[in-house]
């Protein structure tokens, strides 16, 4: 397939949403571009019937009856546009759960693409279906009646229309040549830009703690001038080829007035021909134009939309695993090894674990032994290089992501808590059921503390909100772990920022999620909460060097540490 028919059929899948309501926009165009006859024919009435005549009511009557015809194109082009308004607002209503699923699916496509730049392509790729390019495009069919009127008045001005059009075509071809790849290089740069912008917000703590504002800044700067570079450079093109065209229209149109002036003189057209001449070549042209104008928009629209269905492909590719019957919580994890890209040895390697339903297990080594890797690939959250995680029997892999996640708590070590109340982030943004989450705040031991706070379990968080301490944050994220009673429940560093009381509240926790027979996971550099936990797996540089009963383990390293 050559490029320019590949760029048409992307073109028409774009244009696609569309294809519901053309009919209508077809024919509303058809009516404003017959009424756009009104100006030209407006100036042949006065300058060759009012102006000879001297008939001041030809004059009062066709003014009245152009103005009318004004008001109706008004109101057929309001009309029209608010169709594309409403298809805009359509396409957002119905996609948008789509696009959103898509930006945070696990195919690595999405992995590799910030969700914020998934939104700006589909964005995108609205706008060029409801702005003005496509309006500009349902307006081309009708050049030819313009240029056709043209040839009718007389020959020289219907050849002049014709040069004008192979000329703006010549504009639109180099327009699109010479912008092409700095306006697709600087969109590259400029989304890993906001990329890392956007990391670096998410760890502003780290980053004003350590003075690394400045020199992170530096390095943003050097994506955000390179991205900016290549935009003005495809800009100054776009300007030089924009001036170009305005020449070209503003210059025929002189010549036709002028051409048309000499034909006046030899007695072969009329001046109203003249005068109506020139607005009908104007008319002609003005699609065109706009389509030049446009097509900064319409490439990026073009880019936006191939990443968007790339996207979506990869993530329909994947088979939707079958609809398993809720678990209780049995999980074992059978000679699992993972391996990370960049790194020689395994992050984990040959893991077994076996657990029953309502054990609790503590994972417990020394830093960067992979504890909280393992965690991660215990809620399926990175899929092993080797080996298997099953939960009741079946490979985590075979769960649907929204339906597992009923199903399972999970603390991370970096606590997230986001804009809403502080009974909304417990329900996990479902409709709040106060009865659940209160029993989840009682289960987290964190009731009384929310009661403290200025409104209680209204209380807002974020930026407008209460600013929570670490403490505070970690343990009502413990309640949003348990809400529902899920099955398992994968706490990591859950008391990394807790007091004395906390810590003796976490715990109070784990006993009573073991009554309810829920399956807990910890991982800890405190040795205190293994009194409370069924097993301990010891990690060591991602191996596992002990695993078994917390008397077992514990008798094991007692000796290990007298033998020593």
């Amino acid at each position: 397939m050559s490029e320019s028919s590949g760029k048409l059929a992307i073109l028409l899948q774009i244009l696609k949403p569309i294809k519901p309501i053309l009919a209508t926009l077809v024919l509303f165009s058809m009516v404003l571009n017959l009424l756009m006859l009104a100006p030209s024919i407006y100036m042949l009435q006065v300058y060759d019937r009012v102006l000879s005549s001297q008939n001041q009511f030809t004059l009062f009557a066709i003014t009245l009856i152009v103005l009318c015809v004004y008001l109706a194109i008004g109101l057929l082009e309001w009309v029209r546009s608010n169709l594309l308004l409403k298809l805009s607002a359509s396409m957002d209503l119905t996609q948008s759960d789509r696009i959103h699923a898509a930006a945070f699916s696990k195919s690595p496509l999405a992995r590799s693409m910030s969700p914020a730049q998934v939104v700006q392509d589909f964005a995108a790729v609205r706008q060029i279906v409801t702005g003005s390019f496509v309006l500009a495009l349902l307006d081309l069919p009708w050049i030819p009646l313009y240029v056709g009127l043209l040839f009718a008045f007389e020959w020289p001005l219907g050849v002049l229309a014709v040069v004008g059009m192979l000329l703006l075509a010549l504009v639109a071809f180099m327009t699109e040549k010479l912008t092409k790849e700095p306006l697709e290089k600087s969109t590259k740069i400029a989304s890993q830009a906001a990329f890392m912008l956007n990391k670096q917000h998410r760890h502003i703590e780290i980053i004003a703690a350590l003075g690394m504002i400045p020199m992170l800044g530096k390095r943003w700067q050097q994506y955000n001038r390179e991205a900016l570079l290549l935009q003005i450079q495809a800009s100054d093109y776009m300007a030089r080829l924009s001036a170009v065209g305005r020449y070209i229209r503003l210059t025929l149109q002189s010549l036709v007035l002028g051409v048309g002036a000499y034909l006046v003189l030899q007695g072969k057209m009329s001046g109203g021909m003249m005068i109506a001449g020139s607005i009908l070549l104007g008319r002609a042209l003005a699609p065109a134009e706009q389509l030049i104008g446009s097509w900064r928009q319409l490439i990026a629209g073009f880019g936006a939309y191939q990443r968007l269905s790339q996207l979506l492909a990869s993530e329909a590719t994947q088979e939707k695993p079958f609809d398993l019957p809720p678990p209780i919580g049995q999980l074992s994890i059978t000679q699992l090894t993972l391996m990370l890209e960049g790194r020689k040895d395994p992050v984990l390697r040959q893991i077994n674990v076996s657990l029953q339903v309502g054990e609790s297990l503590a994972v417990v080594g020394a830093s960067a032994s992979g504890k909280s890797t393992l965690a991660r690939v215990m809620l399926g959250l990175v899929t092993p290089t080797s080996g298997e995680v099953r939960l009741d029997g079946a490979d985590l892999q075979q769960w649907p992501r929204d339906k597992l996640g009923q199903y399972v708590g999970y603390l991370p070590q970096d606590i997230e808590l986001f804009e809403g109340t502080v009974a909304e982030n417990i329900a996990r943004f479902q409709e709040v059921d106060a009865q659940q989450v209160i029993e989840a705040a009682q289960l987290a031991h964190v009731h009384d503390m929310i009661l403290r706070l200025p409104q209680g379990y209204d209380t807002r968080i974020g930026e407008d909100g209460a600013k929570l301490s670490g403490g505070q944050r970690q343990r009502i994220a413990l309640a949003r772990a348990v809400f529902g009673q899920p099955k398992l429940v994968v706490l990591d560093e859950p008391n990394a920022n807790l007091d004395d009381q906390g810590d003796k509240a976490l715990a109070d926790t784990l006993i009573e999620l073991k009554k309810h027979q829920i399956t807990v996971i910890v991982i800890s550099h405190r040795t205190h909460i293994l009194a409370v936990v069924d097993r301990i797996l010891l990690l060591q540089e991602g191996t596992q060097a002990l695993f078994g009963s917390r008397e077992q383990v514990l008798q094991q390293l007692r000796q290990a540490g007298a033998a020593a």
